[in-house]
């Protein structure tokens, strides 16, 4: 054991030196995520707003004057402005050229000269007399004006209102008469258990990509950097046997990775309190995260899955020649770790004793249960006994691994 710690201390005094894995461990999860976090929600608020403030330019076809009353509406909207169609335009519908109306509508919005256009044929005010649907043409860009066309659907919504209203009353029915069901929806699920299967599914992207680049430098370094440096002889012949070597350098790449990861969930917690854009109901998320229970089976899970991460990058970096074909043998695998996190945000996905099986999945998995409070506690020792098991047998691979000179002296 004292071999161990001195290799460790050794190796960790050396990677604190390296400017690379500082800045993957500290720089990236203390500055550059919640940095990142509160710019785009501050910019995704500030659009919606200006989306919901823009004095929308609409023009409106109503070849049979049935929808006065929508046009009413528009024009006593002060976040409306209603215009007239282009001649061109007005020309094509009279003609019934439907093709060429369409043609001149699409870029019209498009050069953002109108933002809306509804069209009302001849044939609508004759469907709304014999009592049948009428229908309407409206055209919209939906690539960046989603809020813009729901502020429109409103409007729709409520002359549909007036309509029906009208044919109600004119059979002296009450509006209720076509209402076939009153379903009174009865959610069981708690915010918490919403917001934390939301959350819940992203946060461990961040806690497997931090994990895996903080551990990534240092054992590019410990291993394939003493290669290139000529030093891994010198280290060979040290009075120290190569399985403690192994668990020295294993001991501080899963340091570093585990470190990055909780400084993730620190900066979490921290962006979503410096920022006031984040919605209200997020606070019970944080309030979950940021409690001792919560912390402690989260990075329960995070140390066997850095122990993994450590044996795995040590028996690549070792087997690289150098520095440089060491990054291009581990960088691509980020993507094979985070493709088991993403299956975890499928829906009906769920953690039972086979995902409890599977790593990285389950982290995913569990995350989800531990921040919606519905955690079952024989299938998270199950997940963290599993991840544990692997990871030793990952570490004993790398011990063999290490101990073959073709593959040292490679």
């Amino acid at each position: 054991m004292k071999q161990i710690l001195t290799v460790f201390k050794k190796e960790f005094t050396d990677t604190l030196r390296d400017r690379r894995t500082l800045m993957s461990m500290l720089l990236a999860p203390l500055i550059l995520y919640p940095l990142m976090m509160i710019v785009f929600a501050k910019f995704s608020t500030s659009q919606q707003e200006k989306s919901m403030e823009k004095v929308l330019k609409v023009a409106v076809y109503d070849a049979g004057n049935a929808a006065s009353s929508l046009v009413n509406d528009l024009e006593g909207d002060e976040k409306v402005e209603v215009i007239d169609l282009p001649p061109a335009v007005e020309k094509a519908l009279v003609n019934d050229d439907a093709a060429a109306a369409d043609s001149l509508i699409a870029q019209a919005i498009r050069s953002e000269e109108l933002d809306i256009v509804l069209v009302f044929p001849a044939q609508f005010a004759d469907a709304l007399a014999q009592n049948l649907p009428g229908e309407v043409d409206f055209y919209f860009n939906a690539k960046t004006m989603d809020i813009v066309k729901n502020r429109m659907e409103r409007k729709l919504d409520m002359f549909e209102e007036i309509i029906l209203n009208k044919r109600f009353a004119a059979q002296g029915l009450d509006r209720s008469f076509a209402q076939g069901l009153k379903v009174d929806e009865k959610n069981v699920a708690t915010k918490q258990e919403i917001l934390g299967e939301v959350v819940g599914g992203f946060l461990p992207y961040i806690f497997i990509i931090l994990c895996f680049t903080g551990s990534m430098y240092p054992a590019i370094d410990l291993a394939a950097g003493e290669k290139e440096r000529g030093t891994i002889e010198t280290i060979l012949t040290s009075p120290v046997s190569k399985l403690h070597l192994v668990l020295g350098k294993i001991g501080v790449i899963m340091i570093t990775g585990l470190t990055s990861a909780i400084l993730a969930l620190l900066s979490i917690f921290l962006s979503i309190n410096l920022t006031d854009v984040i919605p209200l109901a997020i606070n019970d998320i944080v309030a979950t995260l940021a409690s001792t229970r919560t912390l402690i089976l989260l990075i329960l899970m995070l140390i066997p899955m850095a122990l993994l991460f450590a044996s795995i990058l040590i028996s690549l970096s070792i087997y690289a020649k150098s520095y440089k074909e060491a990054q291009s043998v581990i960088t691509p695998m980020l993507i094979l770790i985070i493709f088991p996190a993403f299956v975890g945000l499928m829906p009906g996905v769920e953690l039972d004793v086979t995902t409890a099986l599977v790593p990285i999945l389950n982290i995913s998995l569990v995350t989800k249960q531990i921040l919606a409070g519905t955690l079952s506690m024989p299938l998270f020792l199950l997940t963290v006994a599993s991840q544990f098991v692997l990871a030793g047998i990952v570490t004993w691979f790398s011990i063999q691994w290490f101990g073959r000179e073709q593959v040292l002296l490679r």
